[in-house]
């Protein structure tokens, strides 16, 4: 993340504080547990400067806390001789980083209050923060893993009010066979990964092309406008993994399948057997038959949302047809 000052403007009020109308002036960066930085000096009372530094930021919960809570420190001095007094302050909020529609570059127009004031302003400084698109991502997923974490039931006397209840079961695998090169019948399990979470591995069905695996796991999800954009926008991706005892804790991808999760947010469920597609795009005579559903109704809100029908194999890959449709207009 790269932080950019452009150009700092000291007010009228502001002049009356400062010891001459053409001050010499500096200002200092302080943010999370990075080393504190000085800009060099700026003189006089309106300064179009370039001063850049880039934080190498390490994501973890305690970053999220402090960005949700704090931001970057800017304190304004002016310099007296050997000597410097501290004429304002202001804090850069980062909480626009976890917004689901953060842009890469945010300008902003910080004031600087006096010490002590919450009325009087010293200066304004005029900023751009360069935020790659990576680092985006990285926070809005420990975010949500944050937010899941904090909803997790302790017990059964939580009120199931407080979440939402999501219920995957993955019931089991045909004609496998047609996925791998070997002669031999193959050992599979299941894997994916939903909203973040610790991802969910079935248990091996060893030597066999129509494996049944009746894989039932249960995620507790958070209620608010974080789950329901994910549901709205995201998708969930299923892989049927080949199990390879001689590389050890690795396996190989047979086939995969990519559901859009848009029906769960409409309260619906997702139900049936797809076709599974190879690592190159290809769709196979493989399928998986699965179900997805809430254990309670969907809320968002506090508002329970309609139920409708569940969501067919076919519904799914109109779907999937239509994005394509509409990528290609726009290439």
């Amino acid at each position: 993340m790269t932080l950019r000052l452009k150009k700092l403007t000291i007010t009228e009020n502001g002049l009356k504080h400062t010891s001459s109308i053409d001050p010499m002036l500096f200002l200092s960066l302080e943010f999370f547990d990075f080393e504190l930085q000085t800009t060099p000096l700026i003189q006089g009372p309106e300064s179009v400067f370039e001063y850049s530094t880039v934080y190498d930021i390490l994501i973890s919960n305690l970053f999220i806390h402090y960005i949700e809570t704090e931001g970057i420190t800017i304190e304004l001095f002016e310099v007296k001789g050997v000597a410097y007094d501290q004429k304002g302050a202001g804090i850069i909020s980062l909480k626009k980083l976890l917004e689901t529609e953060t842009p890469a570059m945010i300008s902003g127009k910080l004031r600087l209050f006096l010490p002590g004031s919450k009325e009087t302003v010293m200066a304004q400084l005029e900023y751009q923060l360069e935020v790659p698109f990576s680092l985006i991502k990285a926070l809005k997923a420990q975010k949500r893993r944050l937010t899941a974490s904090s909803y997790l039931p302790l017990d059964s006397s939580i009120p199931s009010t407080l979440y939402n209840e999501i219920e995957i079961l993955i019931h089991r695998c045909s004609n496998l066979q047609v996925l791998t090169k070997s002669k031999q019948l193959p050992s599979t399990y299941v894997a994916y990964q939903i909203y973040d979470l610790q991802p969910h591995l079935t248990q091996i069905q060893s030597k066999n092309a129509n494996p049944v695996y009746n894989d039932s796991r249960a995620f507790t999800l958070p209620i608010g406008m974080a789950l329901h954009r994910y549901l709205k926008t995201e998708e969930l991706q299923i892989y049927v993994v080949e199990e390879n005892s001689e590389r050890a804790n690795r396996g190989k991808e047979l086939g995969s399948i990519i559901l859009p999760l848009f029906p769960l947010a409409r309260n619906q469920s997702i139900k049936g057997t797809f076709s599974l597609t190879t690592s190159d795009g290809q769709v196979s005579e493989a399928t998986i038959d699965l179900s997805i559903y809430w254990k309670y109704a969907y809320t968002f809100n506090d508002e329970n949302v309609e139920v409708e029908e569940p969501v067919s194999e076919y519904d799914i890959q109109i779907f999937d047809y239509c994005k394509v449709i509409k990528s290609f207009r726009f290439l």
